[in-house]
């Protein structure tokens, strides 16, 4: 093909009685005219592209079915988007959802799923991929942030992820050539700065929320407690993870928030009860993969019982005022760990780290906690609870009910 310029391949055009705006392309022996979109920019935008792909190699018939479909429009009309390689977010999102199947946690997926079915309400992604603006977005986040998906506004940490996670399906589709750009790469975030301060947990209404404890849930909230580890990770512990000789608890990358594997350094009331627990086992052949905290039942905890023990615990407890109860759950435990150590006067790029915090602007820099720091931090801990040796945490109630059987079985 002989070399020409943009101008001379193709023009955008009006047609009489017509909505919209139309390419005509010429090359390779013949004009073809083709709907192009509804404003003169995403037409011009249109015939860029194509005019890109040609210049690279591409046949004109080929480079054009990538950018607008290979069906011809209904004149008047703009053609409905059933080609794979013109999509609808909505189809681009199923897809991929469908490819971080094996990257992501079941939980992170079904979160995902959740926030893409009021995603998908929206009427903008009903349209072409390449024909959705940044304005589209914008003005939905907008309209989001006022009456959110019930009725009420959401917070700006919510609008944030919703925000994040249209983002990552642009992203998704610019990767696979299936758009130029990604229209929410530059959207303004939500400020989280001023957001209502996170609930935590007093040194001596964390004692008396152990003493409150059941024997079930005694050792998992002061391994919580001391740790700062989340609920998701304590459920999924496995015996095989954890050192009693060296104190230690692994948290595999794979059951880990930000798939980072993490050493912690326990204190020694934890790895005084886990050492129970272990010494209950009658059947110690085998390969170390059943779960270490268990119900009174001996079956591995779920998170909604988890959650509903906790807070029946809490509603009951004489140590937690009345006013705070309601704002606790098994989260509150892991600020109240990050309280104490910063009032204790720890470094924030300690206490970041062995938060395991996720977010780049906190831990860029610090992606794993030295095992010198991670020693500080549970020595801090321990003698938060015990400063004067006159063993303020209340014993080890024992072990659960139906335990042995379970661990033996």
């Amino acid at each position: 093909m002989a070399k020409r310029s943009r101008r001379y391949f193709g023009s955008v055009i009006t047609r009489p009685g017509r909505p919209g705006y139309y390419i005509r392309i010429r090359g390779e022996g013949k004009q073809l005219t083709r709907y192009a979109g509804t404003s003169k920019d995403r037409a011009l935008n249109n015939l860029a592209r194509i005019w890109k792909r040609v210049r690279r190699g591409a046949e004109m018939d080929v480079a054009i079915a990538q950018v607008l479909g290979r069906s011809r429009c209904t004149p008047g009309s703009q053609p409905p988007s059933t080609s794979l390689e013109r999509p609808r977010f909505a189809e681009v999102a199923e897809r991929y959802l469908k490819s971080v199947t094996i990257e992501k946690r079941a939980s992170t997926l079904r979160e995902d799923r959740v926030r893409l079915d009021v995603i998908l309400r929206a009427r903008w992604t009903r349209k072409p991929i390449d024909d959705i603006g940044k304005g589209d977005i914008a003005r939905w986040i907008d309209d989001l942030g006022a009456a959110g998906n019930d009725g009420q506004g959401l917070a700006p940490s919510t609008l944030n992820r919703y925000r994040s996670l249209v983002s990552v399906v642009f992203q998704y589709a610019v990767d696979r050539d299936l758009i130029e750009e990604n229209p929410a790469r530059n959207l303004k975030r939500a400020n989280e700065i001023d957001r209502a301060r996170e609930e935590y947990l007093t040194l001596d209404e964390l004692l008396a929320l152990l003493e409150h404890c059941p024997e079930e849930l005694w050792l998992m909230i002061l391994t919580a407690v001391t740790t700062g580890v989340r609920q998701g990770v304590l459920r999924q512990l496995r015996w095989s993870d954890v050192d009693l000789d060296a104190g230690t608890m692994l948290v595999k990358a794979s059951y880990a928030k930000g798939k980072k594997p993490q050493l912690f350094h326990l204190v020694p009331q934890v790895v005084q009860g886990l050492r129970t627990l272990w010494a209950a086992i009658k059947v110690k052949h085998f390969r170390g993969d059943d779960a270490v905290f268990r119900t009174k039942t001996g079956r591995p905890w779920t998170r909604s019982w988890l959650c509903h023990l906790v807070r029946s615990v809490v509603d009951t407890c004489p140590g937690i005022p009345e006013e705070k109860r309601r704002k606790v759950s098994f989260h509150t435990l892991r600020h109240s760990f990050a309280s104490l150590l910063s009032m204790d006067g720890i470094s924030s790029r300690k206490l970041q780290e062995a938060l395991a915090h996720s977010d780049p602007k906190l831990t860029a820099r610090y992606s794993h906690l030295s095992s010198e720091a991670m020693r500080e931090i549970r020595q801090r801990v321990a003698h938060l609870l015990d400063p004067d040796g006159s063993d303020r945490v209340r014993e080890n109630p024992g072990i659960p009910k139906g335990y042995q059987a379970a661990s033996g079985a």
